[in-house]
């Protein structure tokens, strides 16, 4: 269980570092700013959050381990899908506050 959160983290992180390092290269520009996808991405981030609050009550009432593990990647994956799409926003307007509210909630 925990060599899979770590991969999925690492995966967030990477993609973090390669649009960093795309951004430095001559010749790239940023999209016009999408207000819609910035305020998408809060949404995103707000519902991931609401999320994996629900996937930890549930965690704590079980006993079974299995389960327990099931509903730890759920909640990864919950907070994987909000750090993705900050990071997207991220390599499309240079704007990394979003990703790093996105790996807050991861």
């Amino acid at each position: 269980m925990l060599l899979v959160r770590a991969s999925m983290v690492v995966g967030v992180l990477l993609f973090a570092v390669v649009t960093w390092w795309l951004h430095r290269q001559e010749g790239w520009t940023p999209m016009p700013t999408w207000e819609a996808m910035g305020m998408a991405s809060y949404a995103v981030s707000a519902m991931a959050l609401a999320g994996i609050l629900v996937v930890r009550k549930l965690a704590f009432a079980t006993r079974d381990r299995e389960r327990l593990a099931r509903l730890g990647i759920a909640g990864a994956a919950l907070g994987e899908g909000a750090a993705l799409f900050g990071g997207v926003y991220y390599f499309f307007t240079d704007d990394p506050s979003r990703m790093a509210i996105g790996l807050a909630v991861l």
